[in-house]
């Protein structure tokens, strides 16, 4: 459950998940989907907190690079 600093210094969580789903796609494989889930942010945080989402996509496959190279090594 990823948390923010809304700017004071102050980690806050703000209702939002971050996971990883892994499917077996053989023996030495599987296949690894990341989502979010937002369902649960309060409006408050929606208006006052960081803009949803609070990253670019491209931070979603580095996510996902970090995963694989931390499986490999």
């Amino acid at each position: 459950m990823p948390g923010y600093d809304p700017g004071d210094g102050n980690l806050r969580f703000g209702g939002w998940i971050w996971r990883y789903d892994l499917a077996p796609l053989g023996e030495s494989e599987t296949e690894v989907g990341l989502s979010y889930d937002w369902s649960a942010v309060p409006d408050a945080v929606r208006q006052e907190g960081p803009q949803f989402p609070p990253f670019s996509p491209d931070h979603l496959d580095n996510s996902l690079t970090r995963l694989a190279e931390l499986v490999v090594a």
